[in-house]
C-alpha cells in the first residue's frame, strides 16, 4: 500500500505501524480491520483547530487519505455532535456534508469517509468483519450514559449484522485516571453502571472501560474490543486535550471509511477472508 507524506508541518499518512517518520506514528490496538476498510486518528502534528469549519477539514482529510489507496475517497461525512446518542446514516449517493443531531454515522456505502472530532471524548469506530459496512461514535460522558455503543451495534442489526461479527476500536482519549467529574455525576454513573468504574473518592469515571462494557453487553465478542492505551491528557501530548490545553487545543480527527474499489460482494473480503477476533492483520493509521 503506497505511503503518502504530506509538507512536514502537516505529518504524515501511514498505513501499518512499521513504517519511517514514528514521530507522526503512535502504537495502537492491532484491531482486526478487513482488508477493505480504513480506519486513521489525527495527531496534533496535522493541526486542525478546535474550531475550524467542516469545510475547510473536509478537503483537506480527502487529500490526505487519498495517499493511502493511491486516489481519494469520494466524500467526507461529519457528525454535528450535540453530545447526545443518536446514529445516523447518510443518505447515497451525496457529497460533503454535515449532519446535525448526531453523535454517529454508519454507513454501507464505499468511499463515504465518517468523520467524528474529539479533544478528550471517545472516538469509537465499529466495523463488521466483512467490511461491509462501518460506523463512527463520539462518545463523551452524556453519549457514554446514553448508550451510544448500544445504539451503534443497533444500525447494524437494522442492516442485517449481528452484534458477533462486529469489531470495535476505541481510539485516543482521556483516561479513567483523568477524567475527574463531580461527585453527583459520578453517582449517577455509579448507580447505572456499577462502582468499579468509580474510583478516588468518587470523582473520576472510567469511560473507555464504560465503552469496552456497553460493547460486551451489545453481544460483540470481548476479543474484538480493542482500546487505544495513550491518554489525551497525560500521555505524550501528541494528541489534543480540551482538559489541558482548553482553548488553544487542536482536534483529533478520527475517521472510517470502505475502500473505493471495495466489491459488493463482501467490499472485497470473501467469507473466507473476514477477520475473526486476534486476527490482526491491519491497524488503526495515524495522521
Amino acid at each position: 500500500m503506497p505511503v503518502f507524506t504530506p509538507p512536514a508541518q502537516q505529518g504524515a499518512v501511514h498505513a501499518t505501524p512499521d513504517l519511517p517518520a514514528r514521530q507522526y506514528l503512535r502504537p495502537s490496538p492491532q484491531a482486526a480491520l478487513p482488508p477493505a476498510l480504513r480506519v486513521v486518528a489525527t495527531t496534533r502534528a496535522l493541526g486542525p483547530r478546535a474550531r475550524e469549519p467542516w469545510e475547510n477539514l473536509s478537503a483537506r482529510l480527502l487529500e490526505l487519505l487519498g495517499g493511502i489507496d493511491g486516489r481519494p475517497p469520494r466524500r467526507a461525512v461529519f457528525a454535528g455532535q450535540v453530545h447526545g446518542a443518536a446514529v445516523r446514516e447518510p443518505a447515497p449517493g451525496g457529497g460533503s456534508e454535515l449532519l446535525p443531531e448526531c453523535d454517529g454515522l454508519f454507513t454501507r456505502e464505499p468511499g463515504t469517509v465518517l468523520v467524528i472530532r474529539t479533544a478528550d471524548c471517545l472516538p469509537v469506530v465499529l466495523w463488521d468483519r466483512r467490511g461491509s459496512a462501518a460506523a463512527v461514535l463520539h462518545a463523551g460522558w452524556r453519549g457514554t450514559y446514553g448508550n451510544i455503543l448500544a445504539e451503534g451495534a443497533a444500525a447494524f442489526a437494522a442492516a442485517g449484522m449481528a452484534a458477533g461479527e462486529l469489531g470495535c476500536w476505541i481510539g485516543p482519549s482521556i483516561c479513567g485516571g483523568c477524567y475527574e467529574v463531580s461527585p453527583e455525576l459520578a453517582a449517577q454513573f455509579a448507580d447505572r453502571f456499577g462502582d468499579e468504574h468509580r474510583y478516588r473518592d468518587g470523582r473520576l469515571i472510567d469511560l473507555r472501560a464504560l465503552n469496552a462494557l456497553q460493547a460486551e453487553r451489545a453481544g460483540l465478542d470481548p476479543a474484538a474490543i480493542h482500546t487505544e492505551p495513550e491518554c489525551t491528557r497525560c500521555g505524550s501530548g501528541d494528541f489534543p486535550s480540551h482538559r489541558r490545553d482548553a482553548e488553544a487545543r487542536g482536534t483529533i480527527m478520527t475517521a472510517a471509511y470502505i475502500g473505493v474499489d471495495a466489491g459488493p460482494a463482501g467490499r472485497g473480503s470473501s467469507d473466507q477472508e473476514a477477520c475473526q477476533p486476534g486476527d490482526f492483520r491491519a491497524t488503526p493509521s495515524v495522521l
